[in-house]
């Protein structure tokens, strides 16, 4: 059944990983290499939130999807793995001068865009975390 292989591949965040200004940028996973996690592979992380009915029918559809973020698994050992945030926001665009022997020559500006990474939102201990 779809459902039964989808309910297997589901694994719990375990534990967070805090790191500058109390941000998550790593959780840890309850899947390790036994349940076939590997390095490099994303996951979607998410918790569970209001119930959803439909409108014209009334029937429950289940519990919306609290997205929290994605990650990549960076570290796998035998029954649990690291997942580090990949949720990144527009890059922005950093201006280095390279080259440049001060106060006799200004060198070459070189224009670099670089992303920054955001930490998962708000994630907890018992949320989610499904392949993607």
């Amino acid at each position: 059944m779809v459902g039964e292989n989808s309910d297997r591949q589901i694994a719990f965040v375990a534990s967070l990983i805090t790191g500058q200004q109390s941000s998550v940028m790593e959780i840890v996973i309850n899947k390790g290499s036994v349940d076939g996690v590997k390095n490099g592979e994303q996951y979607l992380i998410f918790g569970y939130g209001a119930e959803i009915t439909d409108p014209e029918t009334g029937e429950n559809l289940g519990p919306l999807e609290v997205v929290k973020g994605r990650g990549k698994v960076v570290h796998t050992q035998e029954r649990f793995s690291t997942v580090r945030s990949i949720e990144t926001e527009p890059p922005r665009t950093v201006k280095t001068v390279k080259g440049a022997q001060f106060p006799f020559s200004s060198g070459h500006v070189i224009e670099e865009e670089i992303p920054r990474v955001l930490p998962f939102r708000d994630v907890q201990v018992g949320d989610r975390a499904r392949p993607i």
